[in-house]
């Protein structure tokens, strides 16, 4: 058991601090000089509350969710384009047709 000496930057020392053979010293460390700016200033712009904010739980849930179904849908459109322009809507109503049918109207496959 002891005691720790526990200390962190001010918000005005954080970022890029100092450079050594090429090496950028940010927050304490040292990184490689093409360390994209973002991820210099981003331990300052968290404390500052300006981080951008990631969607977690049930919203990135929901949003996967929203883009599957978008892909479905495009899919969809893409595959009843293809049929419009190759003349064939036809089947389509046919296909809807047989759905919609009732079971007194079924005689059996075609």
């Amino acid at each position: 058991m002891g005691y720790r000496i526990v200390m962190d930057y001010k918000q005005n020392d954080l970022g890029r601090q100092a450079n050594s053979g090429g090496a950028v010293l940010v927050d304490g460390c040292f990184y490689c000089p093409a360390l994209p700016e973002l991820l210099v200033s981003a331990t300052g712009d968290q404390r500052a509350g300006t981080s951008r904010r990631r969607v977690r739980g049930i919203a990135a849930q929901s949003v996967f969710c929203a883009f599957l179904l978008m892909a479905a849908n495009i899919r969809k459109i893409r595959a009843y384009r293809e049929l419009v322009a190759d003349r064939r809507t036809g089947e389509i109503a046919e296909r809807a047709r047989r759905r919609r049918m009732s079971i007194a109207e079924y005689r059996g496959p075609p």
